[in-house]
C-alpha cells in the first residue's frame, strides 16, 4: 500500500470524527486511542504502543510513516 493511500485513509478517520482540519497533535488521549482502534480495524493491523515515540503521536507524516512500515512489512 503506497503513502498516499495510507495519508487519505488517516485523514478521513481523523474528519469522520473531529472535522477537515485536526491534526493528531490535537486529539486528547482517548481520542487517540480512539483513532489508533479505527486504524487497526481499517487496516487489519495491531498497533503495539511500545513501538510508538512521542513525536510520532504529535505528527500525522510520522504516524503515516510507522503506519506505512507497519503495514508493508
Amino acid at each position: 500500500m503506497q503513502k498516499e493511500e495510507i495519508e487519505e485513509k488517516v485523514r478521513r478517520l481523523l474528519s469522520e470524527k473531529h472535522g477537515n482540519d485536526i491534526e493528531i497533535k490535537d486529539l486528547k488521549s482517548i481520542q487517540f486511542v480512539e483513532l489508533v482502534v479505527k486504524i487497526e480495524d481499517e487496516f487489519g493491523i495491531e498497533i503495539d504502543f511500545d513501538d510508538m515515540d512521542v513525536d510520532m503521536i504529535g505528527n500525522n507524516d510520522k504516524l503515516i510513516r510507522y503506519l506505512y512500515y507497519k503495514i508493508n512489512a
